[in-house]
């Protein structure tokens, strides 16, 4: 398919009727695409040549972040987190945590084991690697709706209706 051409095109997948799909980024050779109107992920991996199934369509999905150097996507709900994850050369979806408190943000932590998320409790810190995924919690952070992590991970930036704060991560 050549921009050259307008006429020459490929049909990759067929959609539902959206009035609002957005793009948002991803690894090489993947698409995400929100169907913003009904909260819909929909990821294409042109790699495996798959494209909407139920494994790449994702219901409920307000929140999502790849991780920067690894297929790893994470993406949540109100209530639900889970990952999308490249192990072996097949991505499998895996629960990694459900709250009975709305979620606000997430965020990967420095490396594709941990990820940090927010709620109106406070922030919320887990392991994405185990079974066993504890999850430690730091009710100083409360009310936070965003949040921002430098590259090094060791500073944590959020955001509350009264300003911007920071804290160092050790």
């Amino acid at each position: 398919t050549h921009l050259s051409n307008p006429d020459d095109y490929e049909i990759l997948s067929t959609l539902p009727f959206s009035s609002k799909y957005t793009f948002y980024p991803a690894p090489d050779k993947i698409i995400n695409l929100i169907d913003e109107q009904n909260q819909i992920l929909y990821i294409f991996d042109f790699d495996t040549k798959v494209f909407p199934d139920k494994k790449t369509i994702i219901p409920e999905v307000k929140y999502l972040a790849w991780h920067d150097d690894i297929d790893s996507l994470l993406f949540a709900n109100d209530y639900e987190i889970w990952t999308w994850q490249k192990r072996n050369d097949e991505y499998t979806k895996n629960l990694i945590t459900r709250l009975g408190t709305k979620i606000n943000d997430t965020l990967w932590f420095t490396f594709d084991t941990h990820l940090l998320f927010l709620t109106d409790d406070g922030l919320h810190i887990t392991e994405v690697v185990s079974d066993n995924n504890n999850i430690i919690k730091y009710e100083k952070i409360k009310n936070s709706k965003k949040a921002f992590l430098n590259k090094d991970g060791n500073i944590l930036f959020w955001l509350t209706k009264k300003g911007i704060y920071q804290s160092e991560i050790q």
